[in-house]
């Protein structure tokens, strides 16, 4: 049966080694990487948290500094999967967000820590020469 190109049948010349295993659409899709939203999702928490400080010193820093430290480590860990495996996995700019936001979390809350540290001091210092 001809198709009116030369060619007979349904599949007009086509074998499906052409494309694929026949499921029509060839590779799946990436996944995205885990470690890598993680990583942003920490970060912004870590650096909405800081805004508390002068509400609850004793508690948001230590959180801050954990969860930048989180993103920080999870960014690095969702690079290296998505650079070891690019076909399988996307999500580079989620990694990076997540580290770039770490890192700033965390100078911000050294910053604050040696600010508070110094203020100590020089409170202290005062205090001794009252």
């Amino acid at each position: 049966m001809d198709d009116g190109h030369g060619q007979s049948g349904s599949d007009a010349g086509f074998t499906q080694s052409e494309y694929g295993s026949g499921s029509g659409y060839g590779r799946p899709a990436p996944d995205i990487s885990i470690p890598a939203v993680a990583s942003m999702v920490l970060g912004i928490l870590g650096l909405v948290g800081i805004p508390c400080f002068g509400l609850f010193l004793i508690f948001c820093v230590p959180m801050c500094s954990v969860f930048a430290g989180a993103a920080v480590v999870l960014g690095h860990v969702g690079r290296s999967q998505i650079r070891a495996n690019p076909e399988r996995y996307i999500g580079e700019g989620f990694a990076v967000t997540g580290l770039i936001l770490g890192y700033i979390t965390l100078a911000l809350t050294l910053a604050a820590f040696v600010l508070f540290v110094v203020l100590i001091a020089f409170g202290a210092l005062n205090a001794n020469s009252l």
